[in-house]
């Protein structure tokens, strides 16, 4: 018998998983990740704002940025469901609440990392200064992660792409300074 790449039994059970787990459209992924880029912005911005103030304590960094990360979850999700119903004129369908709420809880993820650096500095892994600019370094990789990723999907020529990267990389390191000034 002669092996093949494709097996046809595999698009079955791509479909069940896709049923079982609820595969994410386009539209719900790019939704997923505006939500992550938000909570990356702000988390940066509360870690940033806590290194550059005068007293470092890790658990209230932690505090600070759970608090930034769920308050940005939390308006992620509203302002889902208010944009639902006002386009839609109906509160949306249990399916549809439970897929705006998996969009927005994805912004969640955004902080695990910094947490895990600033929870080295809680038990006393690392001093507090840093946890904080491991933290600042993360979501630094991340955004630039992203926006490089971003630049290279789209169709621009290579000097194009670079004028995006640094007018998007412009634009966060404004919206963090702005961020980081309200703290």
């Amino acid at each position: 018998m002669i092996e093949t790449d494709t097996d046809p039994s595999d698009t079955t059970l791509r479909s069940r998983f896709r049923i079982a787990f609820g595969a994410r459209s386009s539209a719900d992924r790019a939704a997923a990740l505006k939500e992550r880029i938000y909570a990356t912005l702000t988390g940066l911005a509360i870690v940033t704002a806590a290194a550059l103030g005068d007293h470092h304590d890790a658990r209230e960094a932690m505090l600070a940025l759970a608090a930034g990360v769920l308050g940005i979850v939390g308006a992620g999700l509203v302002a889902e469901v208010i944009a639902h119903q006002v386009g839609e004129g109906s509160y949306p369908a249990p399916k549809s609440l439970a897929r705006m709420l998996r969009v927005a809880c994805g912004a969640i993820s955004s902080a695990l990392l910094p947490f895990v650096a600033l929870s080295a500095a809680v038990v006393g892994l690392l001093p507090v200064g840093t946890a904080l600019l491991i933290a600042i370094g993360l979501y630094f990789l991340a955004l630039a992660v992203v926006v490089l990723v971003a630049a290279r999907r789209t169709r621009l020529s290579w000097r194009q792409q670079l004028a995006s990267v640094a007018v998007l990389a412009g634009a966060g390191a404004i919206a963090v300074l702005v961020l980081v000034l309200g703290h």
